[in-house]
């Protein structure tokens, strides 16, 4: 059986996630608001390596998106962050 997902992408600048790479190998929160979802960028070796999720306390999915536009000769690229719940996610922009 296959699951049909709903994906919500909120405009706005892209959320920086730069800086957490900087502060150590961990988990360091984002501050961003994905319905009540706190959002940690996983650090390692001085990479994000990837993204976790937790609302009210219990794990929950989180799905990067890369979306690649290539007019011209100019390539375009935005990457989005989704927290899942079930057959939806809400996604915000994130830096590349």
């Amino acid at each position: 059986m296959t699951m049909t997902r709903t994906y919500t992408v909120r405009d706005g600048a892209p959320s920086l996630t730069e800086g957490l790479a900087a502060k150590g190998d961990g988990r360091h929160q984002l501050d961003v608001d994905l319905d009540g979802a706190k959002i940690f960028a996983v650090v390692k070796d001085g990479r994000i390596t990837g993204y976790e999720g937790e609302r009210d306390g219990q794990p929950i999915e989180t799905v990067t998106l890369q979306e690649i536009h290539a007019p011209g000769e100019r390539m375009a690229r935005r990457c989005y962050l989704c927290a899942c719940s079930g057959d939806s996610c809400t996604c915000i922009p994130i830096e590349c």
